[in-house]
């Protein structure tokens, strides 16, 4: 009986204090931006960290969960990488992305490995779930 209490009590306890634990890049961001077209798009971000380790995923489209890759944090500067693969038969590529938390914002440079060019993202929190 005190056993089940007690397991009670620190299951109530981790539940409740699972906020403070987590990192301030934790959740879920979004960003949106418009194409080379004009056309209005979104991107997702769902993070995890752990001391400095980022996890997580990034939704571009409706559907499309690319997984964290390489994922570091450094005081407030963000780095991760995620790689995709536009059709088959076509060799995967690799987009890094860099950037820097600022309160709320989270301001990112979105490169693609082996290829000029770099687009510049502002994501915001969002209470959406992916």
């Amino acid at each position: 009986m005190r056993f089940s209490r007690r397991l009670c009590a620190f299951a109530a306890w981790a539940l409740l204090s699972a906020p403070l634990f987590a990192g301030p890049l934790d959740g879920i961001w979004l960003a949106k931006y418009q194409d080379r077209q004009g056309r209005s798009r979104q991107i997702w971000f769902q993070f995890a960290t752990v001391k400095d380790k980022l996890t997580g995923k990034v939704r571009i489209g409706p559907t499309a969960d690319l997984y964290i890759q390489k994922g570091k944090v450094n005081g407030n500067r963000v780095s991760f990488e995620v790689e995709f693969q536009y059709d088959e038969g076509y060799r995967p590529d690799t987009m890094v992305f860099t950037g820097k938390l600022e309160g709320d914002t989270l301001r990112l440079t979105r490169t693609t490995k082996g290829k000029e060019g770099a687009q510049n993202l502002v994501a915001q929190r969002t209470a959406e779930k992916l």
